[in-house]
């Protein structure tokens, strides 16, 4: 759940992207989110560094590319979510409405409108992904 941008590619499927100056995306792709690391080698990606592979590639072989971004649904309510690094979720709640429910829950003010809870993952009933299209794509 970890990363703000991906692309999916004719050949490889999704990976972590990095925009580049002229037209051109950085695919990144890491040892644990491909199945096979031969798969990337064979596609032209080179190895930056143990369990790092990247390839350069024109805008046009891009089929799609999008934001990631996460809300969960805990106790019945929807929060935004995040990962904590340490396999667990972060839900935030932002505004004034509603706000009293989230305190009730147990979420602690961060700063003012902005309160925020740490959960286990077992402790989500849903986790719904959205993707936000960027560069044009739809």
């Amino acid at each position: 759940m970890r990363f703000t941008k991906a692309v999916n590619t004719k050949d490889i499927g999704m990976t972590e992207m990095k925009l580049s100056f002229f037209q051109k995306i950085q695919l990144i792709s890491y040892a644990g989110f491909v199945k096979t690391v031969p798969v990337v080698l064979r596609y032209g990606f080179t190895e930056r560094r143990p369990g790092l592979y990247v390839k350069t590639v024109p805008t046009y072989e891009v089929e799609d590319a999008y934001d990631i971004l996460y809300q969960a649904v805990y106790r019945g309510l929807l929060f935004h979510a995040n990962e904590t690094g340490d396999r667990n979720i972060n839900l935030m709640h932002s505004g004034f409405e509603g706000l009293a429910e989230a305190r009730e829950l147990g979420f602690e003010m961060v700063e003012p409108g902005l309160c925020s809870k740490v959960v286990s993952p077992d402790e989500v009933e849903r986790l719904i992904l959205i993707k936000d299209p960027i560069l044009g794509f739809e």
